[in-house]
């Protein structure tokens, strides 16, 4: 029996589960990176310290949570799915309601810095941009020396709110 998915605003509360939720797909995501390059995405956590202006999403079937999703104005700054739910479309349903949200909130368009081996979604949901790979740089104790990630801006243009 499967149960239906639904997509809703996360309370605070829940910034715990989510952030478990983001470091299972982080460990299980397929990609290029070095082990340092994961790590220090692992440590990147945006729910560790969240923004007033953030708004959490989570997926859930019945009791078990299955993906999750962060924006803040026009920008979608986290979005997880479960690794055991790859490929049923809980990513579409967290992307549309982080894209409903921001048009609700009158923006205009959705960007995100994306892993290149995530481009393909963001493309099959109507995103442009993505042609030139940048990295970040950030410094890390551990490591002794700035780290970068790969990363692609994409952006989309939101239609109006009915």
């Amino acid at each position: 029996m499967s149960c239906s998915l639904i997509v809703r605003q996360a309370p605070a509360a829940q910034a715990p589960l989510l952030s478990r939720l983001r470091f299972e797909a982080i460990l299980a995501a397929p990609g290029d990176l070095t082990d340092l390059q994961r790590q220090l995405w692992l440590d990147l956590d945006p729910w560790h310290a969240p923004q007033e202006a953030d708004t959490s999403l989570a997926a859930w079937e019945g009791h078990h949570l299955v993906g999750a999703a962060l924006c803040r104005d026009e920008r979608l700054l986290a979005l997880y799915v479960a690794p055991q739910r790859w490929r049923r479309n809980i990513g579409t349903a967290l992307l549309r309601a982080a894209e409903a949200r921001t048009r609700a909130g009158g923006g205009r368009h959705m960007r995100l810095v994306t892993l290149p081996s995530a481009l393909g979604f963001y493309r099959r949901h109507g995103y442009q941009g993505g042609h030139e790979p940048q990295l970040q740089w950030f410094s890390t104790p551990g490591a002794g020396r700035p780290v970068a990630l790969p990363g692609v801006s994409v952006w989309r243009a939101l239609e109006p709110p009915p």
